[in-house]
C-alpha cells in the first residue's frame, strides 16, 4: 500500500497505463458493438418498410 507523497515506479505507472489502455480499447469495443447492433435494426426497419411500398405499388398496380 503506498502512503501519501511516495513517488509511482515506472513500473508501476506502465502498468496503470497497460491498464487504461485496456479499458479503453473494451469501451471502444462495447460502442461498436452497440452501433452495429442499432445499424442492423436499422436496416431491418427499411427493408420492412421498402417491402411494405412494394406490396402496396403492387396492389396498386392488380386494380
Amino acid at each position: 500500500m503506498r502512503t501519501e507523497g511516495t513517488q509511482m515506479t515506472e513500473r508501476e505507472i506502465a502498468d496503470w497505463e497497460r491498464e487504461i489502455r485496456h479499458a479503453q480499447e473494451v469501451q471502444k469495443q462495447r460502442k461498436d458493438r452497440e452501433i452495429k447492433r442499432k445499424l442492423k435494426l436499422l436496416d431491418g426497419a427499411i427493408n420492412h418498410f421498402n417491402n411494405e411500398v412494394k406490396d402496396n405499388d403492387n396492389e396498386i398496380n392488380n386494380q
